[in-house]
């Protein structure tokens, strides 16, 4: 196969046959996420680069702009603005000569940088707390659950432990979990979609705010 680097100043124009194949073909998204105007705007401005082992700026090459890795593919002008006209990865290793895995992965850097943080409250963050707390204490294998659910994996049981039984009575009463059956002391319940989904959320923030404090600690350095 012919390659080509492009020539800004004299760009090669597409063959009647390229043009015609080229209108036929169905573009691909399926190899990058979905990226709005509003995601490329905030990319330019807020993406911190130098934690990206992919991308480069070198002093004296293309004014010190961050380009890929070992190339003059400048990262905003030719992969990130051609990926918000629609050009998938696949097209942008084609025409600027890259491994398509390294354009992949440089935009999926720019999507997680840009990614709309998680702000949550001190009682969502306590609810989430006690939440992992149950799940890691209440759920087991599910031989001490009886028969009920024995199998179920977001089943749980307090094991006739006053402290449990009070903590899924709170996180029922904040719609996280469902009691399902009470006898005395002891509690069997289900985790809901609306726990896992505050454990995802606090997780989330968790993972990014790690990894802004490993930024922060690289450039104290």
């Amino acid at each position: 196969m012919k390659r080509y680097r492009l020539d800004p100043n004299n760009p090669r124009q597409l063959t009647p046959e390229e043009a015609r194949a080229l209108d036929e073909a169905p573009i691909d998204y399926s190899d990058i996420a979905p990226l709005g105007a509003e995601f490329f705007s905030r990319a330019k401005a807020m993406i911190d680069w130098s934690q990206c082992p992919d991308v480069e700026s070198v002093e004296g090459r293309c004014s010190g702009a961050w380009v890929a890795k070992d190339s003059r593919v400048m990262v905003q002008s030719c992969i990130l603005d051609h990926a918000a006209a629609g050009y998938s990865a696949a097209w942008g290793a084609e025409n600027f000569e890259l491994p398509v895995e390294q354009v992949r992965r440089i935009l999926r850097y720019a999507h997680a940088m840009t990614e709309t943080p998680v702000y949550f409250s001190v009682e969502d963050e306590l609810a989430a707390l006690l939440l992992q707390i149950v799940l890691d204490e209440c759920s087991g294998d599910g031989k001490m659950r009886g028969l009920y659910e024995p199998d179920a994996p977001d089943a749980l049981y307090n094991y006739d432990q006053a402290s449990y039984a009070d903590a899924m009575i709170a996180l029922h009463e904040q719609g996280l979990i469902e009691i399902t059956e009470q006898d005395a002391a002891q509690i069997w319940a289900k985790l809901l979609p609306q726990g896992r989904a505050l454990l995802d959320r606090f997780h989330t923030e968790q993972e990014r705010n790690a990894a802004a404090s490993w930024r922060h600690r690289q450039r104290s350095r």
